[in-house]
């Protein structure tokens, strides 16, 4: 994995078929426990902004309570952040990928990566990981200013032009796969991808695209009316457009030159390699791996999304489908016929975790909230919360999987 290199973005994350990015968040959420020793309150914080992406986090007194945690031996990995050193999610990946190598537990000084079975005070120090402690951390000037952001519009100007997740056929697992509405979030082209892959006719069916965030609808909706991706590419419009520009460069997509007009040169090659993976994800659909076919096959839907914008089959929806409980259920009794909504991984996301106080039980309720809404035969797909039985228990951990409304 490259390092990061260009502004506070964690490029890796987008290009996870080369990389083993979700080998190690799987890692993380599934055998990890963070533990704040003696945190203050802004750590406490951004505990809860990082805690969709471990297992468990627990507060202590001191550096005693935390290894009385790891005595008991429930994760296999624990992550000690002490002095209220500053973390993030990209953070932990290089400390995990760090271990792998080394076999050895992995400290910056202030953060210690160990498993279970390992010594508690030997540790490989490696403090040139610290530049990845700000990487997609908000930055906090004010911690009610913060708290406010991050509480009530987590995604606001979070835009993500390109998805972190993996692209996986669901209809596969569909004995029908005839939809009369889709549903889709808008968040990068995967929504796209899903559609192209059952053949979506936007003659015969409608298309809604939601966000929770109004400027990624804006961003959407500025493609489908002013890019003609057989005449302009993709850089060339995301840098040039002066909408699309600026709502990237407030995502920290792209970062300007001191001119503030100018793109540099180092973020349109992000953006260029970043599409690129993307077109290679595409040509899938025609089971291949020439990135050329992939256009092709992106060009063929993007002319079926003209169409629909152009002839009324398309609509908008700024709409916050885990709180929204009315507006959900009225834009469900609105849709045509059988629906497919796919909801990405708002169930199994930092906003998620913010809003239901870290706890996994009240995310799985807000999922079987959101499902009361739906109608029956309906389709949801994404990354869903489920209880079931692991180890012996009963434990919520989240599904890439979809599931018809019964």
């Amino acid at each position: 994995m490259n390092d990061i290199s260009c502004g506070n973005t964690d490029y890796q994350k987008y290009l996870i078929e080369e990389n083993d990015y979700t080998y190690y968040q799987d890692r993380l959420i599934l055998n990890t426990n963070l533990i704040l020793i003696n945190p203050n309150e802004e750590t406490e914080f951004y505990g809860v902004l990082v805690g969709n992406v471990v297992d468990k986090i627990i507060s202590t007194k001191d550096v005693q309570g935390a290894k009385d945690i790891i005595e008991l031996k429930n994760h296999k990995f624990y992550i000690l952040v002490e002095n209220d050193a500053k973390f993030s999610e990209t953070l932990f990946v290089q400390m995990m990928m760090k271990f792998d190598k080394t076999h050895q537990s992995i400290s910056t000084g202030d953060i210690h990566l160990i498993k279970y079975n390992q010594e508690r005070d030997n540790f490989l120090v490696d403090k040139d990981l610290r530049k990845y402690e700000t990487v997609d951390r908000p930055h906090c000037t004010d911690l009610t200013t913060l708290r406010i952001n991050e509480t009530i519009s987590p995604w606001l100007h979070n835009l993500f032009a390109f998805n972190t997740e993996q692209y996986k056929n669901p209809y596969e697992k569909l004995d029908n796969t005839n939809f009369d509405h889709y549903v889709m979030v808008s968040s990068g082209w995967l929504w796209a991808w899903l559609l192209e892959s059952n053949n979506w006719n936007p003659k015969e069916s409608y298309l809604t695209l939601y966000n929770i965030d109004g400027p990624a609808l804006t961003y959407v909706t500025n493609l489908v009316h002013y890019w003609s991706p057989w005449d302009q590419s993709f850089v060339d419009f995301a840098t040039t457009n002066e909408m699309c520009k600026s709502i990237m460069i407030k995502a920290g997509l792209i970062e300007p030159e001191d001119d503030h007009t100018t793109i540099k040169e180092e973020s349109k090659q992000h953006l260029q390699n970043m599409l690129d993976h993307e077109m290679l994800r595409w040509a899938k659909i025609e089971n291949s791996d020439d990135p050329k076919i992939g256009y092709e096959v992106f060009l063929r839907f993007f002319r079926k999304w003209q169409w629909a914008e152009a002839n009324g089959k398309l609509s908008i929806a700024n709409l916050n489908i885990m709180s929204d409980n009315l507006l959900t259920k009225k834009l469900s009794t609105l849709c045509n016929g059988r629906a497919f909504w796919f909801v990405s991984n708002i169930f199994a996301s930092y906003g998620s975790r913010m809003w239901s106080g870290g706890s996994k039980d009240i995310e799985l309720q807000f999922f079987e909230d959101f499902k009361k809404r739906l109608n029956k035969n309906d389709v949801v797909h994404g990354s869903l919360p489920l209880s079931e039985l692991l180890d012996n228990e009963n434990k919520i951990h989240s599904v890439k999987k979809p599931i018809e409304i019964k």
